[in-house]
């Protein structure tokens, strides 16, 4: 579990000062990992905007962002188990007489 540093003279050195800025930070590094965990890859981010109002649409816009990630990082997750699940059935009718465990742990 990680722990938010509470000096402020570390987050001026990212350019943040205001709490608001420091949600848009949190919120895009939570979509570039997310987005690392689904595709494999790190994008980098967008700079920073300028205003409170372009700050609060960024972060409503990354959230949305975040939710359809989630959605989709869910459905890959299912239809994996799923699959997995129908290769157990698989091998359980073949006959083989092995469970995917057991030929695992060959």
């Amino acid at each position: 579990m990680w722990q938010l540093v509470e000096d402020t003279s570390h987050w001026a050195e990212y350019g943040i000062y205001t709490p608001l800025q420091l949600d848009w930070y949190l919120q895009i590094n939570c979509l570039v990992e997310m987005n690392k965990d689904a595709h494999g890859c790190k994008h980098g981010w967008h700079d920073m905007p300028k205003t409170d109002e372009l700050l609060r649409a960024d972060i409503d816009d990354m959230q949305g962002d975040i939710d359809r990630l989630s959605e989709s990082m869910r459905k890959d997750f299912e239809d994996e188990q799923r699959e997995i699940e129908a290769e157990k059935q698989a091998l359980k009718s073949s006959g083989s007489g092995f469970t995917i465990g057991e030929i695992c742990s060959l």
